[in-house]
């Protein structure tokens, strides 16, 4: 396994325990208590499982640009 593959394997589980979170919490309370609050409009309540899911695809996004870009360097010479 590679670096790069291990990178991926750890923002896909920064996303499923995010999502494993608050998918538990809503079965056993029915609903997700939020905890964090801000004072940012439209984005004022979350909790860690939350964060959890924003890190992980915020980067994994970013990692995927840079990996694309990486790629059209490599097939432009």
């Amino acid at each position: 396994m590679n670096s790069n593959s291990t990178y991926y394997m750890v923002l896909i589980i920064f996303i499923l325990s995010g999502g494993t979170g608050n998918v538990f919490e809503r079965f056993i309370n029915g609903f997700v208590t939020d905890y964090i609050r801000l004072n940012i409009p439209y984005f004022t309540y979350f909790n860690l499982d939350d964060v959890f899911v924003i890190f992980g695809i915020t980067l994994f996004i970013y990692q995927s640009i840079r990996n694309n870009k990486m790629i059209g360097k490599i097939y432009s010479l």
